[in-house]
């Protein structure tokens, strides 16, 4: 009888790690994590070098680790449970720490501090003066190599918690006015500050800001174009120019991590404004690809936000039927991508640069390709560490 059982035990015990294995090896491996925002490894090729030296094994482990069956759901289930951690107000309000997915530099090992107040989600912002000073510096160096003859401009987008309504929101957050000053403070003169901060604050009553995502809306990013225009010393374009369209169904990078059910319930619509100006945008991997900078195909996906530039490429350029003579390079995290379609009445060329990716000589680019201005955009959140001032860096060391 005993021995009956102890087979029983073992065969309960063998057969689901047969039916998973079997069913691990069989199914189709996905290469994108969609809770996790990021590309998955991939199968590694064989090698001998490789496997003497322990790199095909450890790159296997990542393989398998990554494209588990069935992982994406218990990925999910993992960050519910957590932000049950939360510490929680009187007012419903709740303090979650996640740890995933760095919004402003894809690494996979930072801590995202956020409050979600009822229906909205905001990302806590520290001030470091360290790493501003460092940011600061980066852009800098990069002014002093690329010459005089190019125009460099910087916009520090602050973030939805610096405009809540709510004192005691925004006292959790480090005054980000405040860090943006002390950014501009250690820029060189000859480096064009762009004062996004207060345009922002003038439409603070709008919705700038998605509820469920760490990005500005494309009206936000409209006021910051027109921010960067009287930096520029020219008009912008009326909003009223452009046609409109929505897509609804939004839930993003802050109800991602935190799988909060509240934002589930009342997820964000996205509206996107249409260039009026004839152009043709390409992006580039391995060959050239042509999109359109205002992707409404991405209407149908999870990450809505690519509707803007199709999302992040190393490298995408767009010529513009304006004939002006006019080229600028934007050097930007994600936030750039719902702002550039608005540079398109104002130049001939525009290309788009992700430090993360882009594997060229970049100050060799802007030399050949004669662009005049430089602009960086990058959210407040990448001065409270070093993480996309090293991008840069290494960027400008290629």
């Amino acid at each position: 009888m005993k021995m009956r059982l102890a087979k029983l035990a073992l065969l309960c015990f063998l057969v689901p790690i047969f039916i998973i294995t079997l069913a691990n090896q069989v199914v189709t491996k996905p290469t994108v994590s969609e809770s996790e925002n990021r590309v998955l490894s991939a199968r590694p090729d064989f090698g001998w070098d490789s496997l003497f030296g322990g790199t095909l094994l450890r790159q296997y482990e990542d393989y398998f680790a990554d494209t588990f069956i069935l992982r994406d759901r218990l990925v999910r289930i993992s960050r519910r449970v957590r932000g049950w951690y939360g510490f929680e107000t009187a007012d419903e309000a709740r303090l979650v720490a996640q740890r995933g997915a760095n919004l402003a530099q894809n690494r996979g090992d930072s801590l995202t501090l956020m409050l979600i107040a009822k229906n909205q989600a905001m990302e806590i912002h520290r001030f470091n003066p360290e790493s501003s000073r460092v940011y600061a510096e980066t852009l800098n160096r990069f002014q002093q190599r690329v010459g005089a003859g190019v125009k460099v401009y910087s916009l520090v987008a602050p973030t939805r918690i610096e405009f809540s309504d709510r004192p005691d929101y925004r006292s959790l957050s480090s005054p980000q006015k405040h860090t943006i000053d002390y950014v501009n403070q250690h820029l060189n003169p000859d480096i064009r500050r762009v004062d996004a901060y207060s345009s922002l604050a003038e439409n603070a009553s709008r919705d700038i800001y998605f509820r469920t995502d760490h990005h500005w809306t494309a009206l936000g990013a409209y006021c910051s174009y027109t921010a960067f225009m009287n930096a520029r010393g020219e008009e912008p374009v009326p909003l009223e120019r452009y046609q409109t369209g929505e897509a609804g169904g939004f839930l993003g990078s802050l109800y991602t991590l935190s799988m909060d059910r509240r934002l589930e319930q009342d997820p964000d619509t996205i509206r996107y404004y249409l260039p009026f100006t004839g152009h043709q945008y390409t992006v580039y991997y391995e060959r050239p690809v042509d999109l359109p900078v205002i992707d409404r195909s991405r209407s149908d996906q999870r990450n809505k936000y690519e509707i803007f530039m199709g999302g992040d490429h190393p490298l995408g350029e767009i010529f513009t039927s304006v004939k002006n003579g006019k080229k600028i390079a934007v050097i930007k995290d994600s936030y750039g991508n719902a702002l550039i379609p608005f540079l398109i009445p104002h130049y001939q060329e525009i290309y788009v640069i992700d430090p993360r990716e882009f594997r060229a000589d970049v100050f060799e680019f802007i030399k050949s390709r004669g662009i005049q201005e430089v602009l960086f955009i990058n959210y407040i959140l990448a001065t409270q560490n070093t993480d996309v001032a090293d991008v840069i860096n290494d960027m400008m060391e290629r």
